[in-house]
């Protein structure tokens, strides 16, 4: 091997283009700049060469520090320094020896202390910042021994708080990346004296990379037919295309979502094919992963991913890229890319392929990409988006006539800026705790507008408690698609503090994370106090059901002149009242038109719609005195349910999932996929292991985590071998965990008594959970009626007779098919003369539906039984609720559905129980003969005005009512209890919506 002195280093073999980036970083360590400088290589054309030269070889330097985004990136460069690139170049490094420590915050004060006199010490951008937050002395000491800081992936915009900690080592500082590199106004300023470009064309022209070439086609969507068009176009376009200078070639497959990653990664495999698929969320073995591996490790053909490959991997074997999931991001996407690039033997006429989906318009990234390049070639330096700002503002004539008067330009170096704008009356509120501190607020506030480009060009106190930032932010046209007009935008954000509340108001309606998470919204009790005054009402209202049935109407809005004068629904109780919009005062010449958002804190008066700032300041302090007033709000409110601040204990007792629009979405993910089947809904956490349930489904068990995360205030759940148990069965999307929490499909009572949790929020019911419920007016059991028989009847509808004359004894439909008979609900029955059982799925309108017609009266009876013993199951229950609440609409007498099942109804009942077929005898049971006349019946007594339409569930031996009393009657209820009554309260409040009537019946 060559040997060459320490000071020597320019006899290593090296390009050109190494050297040419090299003696920049010298010159720039020579005028020791106050700025940085830049590398700018491709990948795959020698930016480690350059690193390691630079960390080992330069006569001056002891010291360096290199920074790496990720973990992994940062042991690849320890190899690479160490040895690897030595290796490669066929030169010992003995003559440039070199300690090497990885930085670490809980061992840096040691690895520091500890090191020899020529050190690199290797670590990610995180624990650089961990150190610089939580180990200062730690980071003083580096500080000290450090004498050059390298910043690889540099392209990647800092951080405030690592850039911060990197600027505080108050050493040179190198970035390096791969893409084009823009000075805007981020904290780390590079001098325009000493950047260093090697083209991206020069590269492809030297030999160094390969071309890109795309190929766009009309790809589908479907994961199983986009891997058919991917393999069709890998065995035979690729084939003959693909880079002579590869054996073994690799393809890289980036996916949207973990849930793609899995279904893509199944398809592939299902094909023959060899897969690795790599997501953190993936439990490790021969197929998944959660880092990347090493390339040598694995012998998969197809690597996907959604982004673990988009950078830190070179390995020169991927030279497809097939992109499933699409990038949003160019710059993303030219570093997907630079994956597939690497050329190390030089060879001639090498191209590297982009298979993407020409709805996506990818290849426009990458041209634009190297049209970009370019022009960053001819004009390194670029004005910022304040220089720009500033510039913008120059060039306007200092008078204009606008908006119907003249105006005098803006001045953005007037004494008071705050002064000049006009605001509106409308804040957040906020509750401080008592350590919270406005210098951190703002502190945390500056750090989030530079993360989001927004540029404070100037910070005001007009008094102690308010601060006042005045920013500008950049934006292209919405109206440009490929090319770019740049516009400017002047917003203010405003914090107030009055005692313990404090007002936010960003004008262009921004929020601030640090104050969302380190502050609670004020109580809704409280905003409700803005509503007093003699003469307040509220003339609409935003209600959310807590009810998550199909069935429910989510969500409803009234409108009233006064909405305290209309009249209570059965159903108030189970909603919450999400936003009002109102009047507020108590004389004619003050009311304010007044909107509260009661999840969010937002307040805002209407009637003014701008105001300065005095008139502003005073308007905060007016609510502010709102707040605390102690003056009683409207009585409106105690229609609905209370929303709660989230409990103490909010570890959940039981959980009840809303599988209701999943299961036509999910599928097994099995070669003879199965649709997706809940053999329970509701479930009680383990005592044994807190915060976990074994939920089943298509009969194999899941262990599903549950936990409340604090800052987020929801609740998340967890199960790696559930996710990819389930695809989706058509489409992209979340995977089955997925989809449940972004929707938070379920419900949970949480250790802490009298509350639930339901979309997404905790509430505290009107109508108690705990101890009797005969105080209140809205009695539940007074839907519930006992039939002994009931309570013997374990079975819905099996078996049939052998005759096929109707039900078994033992089954609920031949208590329903035989009119009651001997039964409590004999008399309800005895003048039903149409009796049609429409049961047959998904598409039924109720097991089966029966008409009095002289009587006037029709019933849509609903069915359920199980085999299980216990005498409450809320499963069963939601199930037979859901069923009866998903075609409501049928019985309001303005209706034209007709049901679904009307075809079928002159044929005869089929199903199969056991492997066995079970068949009765004619679904019309009772009255006309043929399907038309027996609708066109029911039909004239749904439409008469005076006509009983009712709501029956007929529950088996899964439901008591004397157990269920005495449950809700104890002071502290077992949560399927609770389950229950939200399920019945839910039910009848939706069935008297449409002005019908519940009757629940069950066993004693």
């Amino acid at each position: 091997m060559a040997k060459a002195p320490r000071t020597q280093w320019r006899t290593l073999p090296l390009w050109e283009h190494q050297r040419q980036a090299i003696d920049t970083v010298g010159r720039y360590l020579a005028r020791a700049s106050s700025e940085a400088a830049l590398i700018r290589m491709p990948t795959g054309t020698g930016k480690t060469g350059v690193i390691a030269v630079l960390a080992r070889c330069l006569p001056d330097i002891r010291n360096v520090l290199i920074l790496t985004p990720w973990s992994a990136l940062r042991d690849q460069m320890h190899k690479d320094l160490a040895a690897r690139f030595w290796e490669r170049i066929g030169v010992d490094p003995a003559p440039w020896p070199s300690d090497f420590t990885l930085v670490l915050p809980s061992t840096l004060g040691t690895g520091v202390r500890d090191a020899g006199r020529k050190t690199v010490f290797i670590g990610t951008i995180a624990a650089l910042q961990a150190a610089h937050a939580d180990w200062r002395a730690d980071f003083d000491e580096l500080r000290r021994r450090v004498d050059l800081v390298i910043v690889d992936e540099g392209h990647r915009e800092p951080a405030p708080k690592w850039a911060q900690a990197v600027r505080d080592l108050g050493k040179p500082t190198v970035l390096l990346t791969a893409t084009p590199y823009r000075n805007d106004h981020k904290l780390f300023h590079v001098d325009p004296a000493f950047v260093y470009a090697y083209p991206h064309h020069q590269a492809v022209s030297d030999g160094f990379i390969r071309e890109v070439k795309f190929h766009e086609e009309n790809l589908p969507r479907p994961s199983g037919e986009f891997v058919s068009a991917l393999l069709r176009f890998h065995r035979n376009a690729f084939r003959r295309q693909r880079p002579s200078a590869v054996d073994e070639h690799r393809v890289i497959v980036r996916c949207h979502t973990d849930a793609d990653v899995n279904e893509v990664a199944s398809a592939l495999k299902q094909a023959g094919e060899s897969v690795v698929a790599i997501h953190e969320r993936f439990e490790p073995d021969d197929y998944y992963a959660q880092a990347v591996p090493e390339p040598d490790t694995r012998d998969a053909t197809f690597w996907v991913h959604q982004n673990k490959l988009i950078e830190g991997i070179d390995d020169p074997r991927f030279s497809l890229l097939a992109l499933y999931g699409a990038f949003t991001n160019a710059r993303a996407l030219v570093q997907q890319v630079g994956r597939i690039l690497r050329n190390p033997t030089k060879a001639p006429g090498q191209t590297a392929h982009v298979l993407a989906n020409i709805a996506d318009r990818q290849q426009s990234f990458w041209q634009g990409y190297r049209q970009y390049e370019t022009d960053f070639e001819r004009h390194p330096t670029r004005r910022h988006v304040r220089q720009q700002f500033e510039v913008a503002i120059l060039q306007q004539p200092e008078y204009e006539y606008v908006d119907s008067t003249y105006r005098q330009r803006f001045d953005l170096h007037a004494g008071t800026l705050y002064t000049q704008y006009k605001y509106p009356l409308a804040a957040n509120a906020f509750v401080l705790p008592r350590d919270f501190s406005m210098t951190k607020l703002q502190q945390e506030l500056a750090a989030e507008w530079f993360a989001a480009d927004r540029d404070i060009i100037r910070s005001e106190q007009p008094d102690a408690d308010t601060w006042i930032h005045t920013y500008v932010t950049c934006g292209n046209s919405p109206l440009l698609r490929d090319q770019v007009l740049l516009g400017y935008t002047l917003n203010v954000t405003v914090c107030r503090r009055v005692k313990n509340v404090l007002f936010f108001c960003d004008t262009d309606g921004n929020a601030c994370e640090f104050l969302s998470t380190s502050a609670a919204t004020v109580p809704p009790a409280r905003l409700q106090r803005l509503y007093a005054g003699t003469r307040s009402r509220l003339a609409q209202l935003s209600l959310m059901n807590m009810d998550l049935g199909r069935g429910s109407v989510r969500r409803r809005t009234v409108h009233a002149y006064s909405v305290s004068e209309t009249a209570p629904g059965l159903a108030d109780h189970v909603h919450f009242c999400s936003t009002a919009l109102g009047y507020a005062g108590s004389r004619p010449d003050d009311l304010q038109r007044r909107y509260v958002g009661f999840t969010r804190g937002r307040i805002s008066d209407r009637s003014t719609p701008e105001a300065d700032f005095e008139t502003f300041a005073a308007w905060i302090d007016r609510i502010a005195d709102g707040l605390q007033s102690t003056a009683g709000d409207l009585d409106i409110f105690d229609r609905f349910a209370e929303f709660v601040s989230p409990p103490d204990e909010p570890a959940p007792r039981n959980v009840l999932f809303d599988l209701e629009e999943a299961l036509d979405l999910y599928r097994t993910n099995e070669k003879k996929p199965q649709p997706l089947h809940a053999d329970d809904l509701c479930l009680a956490v383990d005592p044994a292991r807190p915060g976990h349930v074994v939920w089943t489904l298509n009969g194999r068990p899941y262990d599903v985590g549950i936990s409340y995360d604090r800052h987020r205030k929801r609740y998340a759940l967890e199960s790696p071998t559930l996710e990819r148990a389930y695809v989706r069965t058509e489409g992209k999307g979340a995977n089955l965990v997925s989809y449940l929490n972004r929707e938070q499909a379920f419900r949970i009572v949480p250790t802490t008594d009298n509350v639930i949790y339901a979309h997404g929020r905790f509430y505290a019911p009107r109508i108690r959970l705990g101890g009797s419920q005969r105080a209140n007016s809205l009695d539940l059991f007074r839907v519930i009626e006992p039939v002994a028989r009931l309570g013997r009847l374990s079975s819905e509808k099996f078996p049939a007779k052998k005759d096929r004359s109707g039900w078994s004894p033992d089954a609920v439909f031949h208590l329903v098919d035989t009119l009651g008979r001997g039964t409590e609900m004999e008399d309800l029955m005895a003048g039903v003369d149409v009796l049609i059982c429409d049961d047959a799925g998904s598409n039924e309108v109720a097991d089966f539906i029966a008409a009095d017609t002289k009587a006037r009266r029709v019933m849509l009876i609903h069915a359920k039984a199980s085999g299980h013993t216990r005498l409450l199951s809320a499963s069963a229950f939601a199930e037979v609720v859901g069923q009866a609440l998903k075609n409501l609409d049928i019985l309001t007498p303005f209706s034209t559905t007709e049901p679904p099942n009307l075809g079928k109804w002159e044929s005869n009942w089929r199903a199969s129980w056991r492997d066995e077929p079970q068949v009765v005898t004619r679904r019309l049971r009772r009255g006309p003969r043929t399907a038309h006349a027996a609708w066109q019946a029911v039909q004239r007594v749904i439409r008469d005005p005076a006509a009983t339409r009712e709501v029956w569930i007929v529950v088996g031996s899964t439901f008591s009512r004397d157990e269920f009393r005495r449950a809700a009657e104890r002071p502290s209820q077992p949560p399927e209890v609770i389950q229950l009554l939200y399920s019945l309260q839910s039910a009848w409040g939706a069935v008297g919506s449409v002005g019908a009537r519940l009757r629940v019946f069950c066993s004693p």
